[in-house]
């Protein structure tokens, strides 16, 4: 909401279409606009030629008028945009529909970000704008009734699993509360269910080396990031609760799960360090 109406933001397209209605799939890393304010960048390309830019395209900055934005659809939790777009090349009338897939996009984006530069502001954007993202679903558990909704169904995992740092329970209940903060090389978690219940905590893995071969864990589209992840062949110290001594556990052990027991109502805290090679 604050970025449309503040005039700041990027928007992506998944589809182009002319005054006559002709509309067409694009590439939405290759087609966006750029909005700050009164000054624009528009990105317009094709992943099959190479453009003026030498990419895939023609990016062109230029002067936003006629700025104006209404509420639509049936709850009215989506957008329609229009501007005027004046730049070297010509004037472009631009007319934008943002929905519900366009919050799922922003939030991944942002989540990739903040997993490799965690600003608090965005902390407080992501937290923002999941809200209006999930306020999109239906009680019958339709958002637009497309395909697109799978993004929102990825895109909540993606939120859930930041805010667990990649942990996740098995097996699980829907009364259980699940969360985590990590501190340099120690991991925070805190647990409680409204019932017994017995089970294992899991860890996430470097999927990038260990998967995909790669030397570092690089920004890729729609990618889960790794945050806190568990190393076969390092050492881990475990403490669950407060009187726990703690002890010491090798990755690949742990990689099996840490097996937990939790008392109604109560609340269990867990710390994993990574040691010291």
């Amino acid at each position: 909401n604050q970025m449309v109406t503040g005039q700041q933001y990027v928007l992506e397209a998944d589809f182009l279409s002319d005054k006559y209605g002709s509309r067409v799939p694009v590439q939405s890393t290759l087609n966006f606009i750029m909005v700050d304010s009164t000054r624009g960048t528009l990105q317009l390309g094709s992943a099959l030629s190479v453009g003026y830019n030498g990419v895939g395209g023609t990016t062109v900055d230029g002067n936003i008028s006629n700025y104006k934005y209404t509420m639509i659809g049936k709850n009215k939790d989506s957008y329609s945009v229009s501007m005027n777009f004046m730049s070297t090349l010509g004037s472009y009338d631009i007319t934008m529909m943002v929905t519900a897939d366009g919050y799922a996009d922003a939030i991944e984006g942002a989540l990739n970000l903040y997993a490799r530069e965690p600003v608090v502001s965005a902390e407080k954007w992501i937290d923002s704008e999941i809200k209006v993202m999930w306020g999109k679903q239906k009680e019958s558990g339709i958002i637009e009734g497309w395909h697109g909704d799978g993004n929102f169904a990825r895109t909540t995992i993606m939120y859930c699993l930041w805010k667990s740092q990649g942990t996740y329970l098995s097996p699980w209940r829907s009364d259980i509360e699940l969360g985590a903060i990590r501190e340099d090389s120690m991991l925070y978690l805190s647990l409680s269910a409204t019932e017994d219940w017995n089970g294992f905590l899991k860890f996430d893995i470097p999927r990038h080396s260990e998967y995909l071969r790669l030397p570092a864990d690089w920004p890729r589209i729609n990618q889960f990031p790794e945050y806190f992840t568990i190393e076969g062949e390092k050492d881990y110290f475990i403490r669950t609760g407060d009187k726990d001594e703690g002890r010491i556990i090798r990755g690949k052990n742990l990689r099996d799960g840490l097996p937990l027991t939790v008392k109604k109502d109560a609340r269990l805290k867990i710390r994993v360090k990574l040691l010291d090679s």
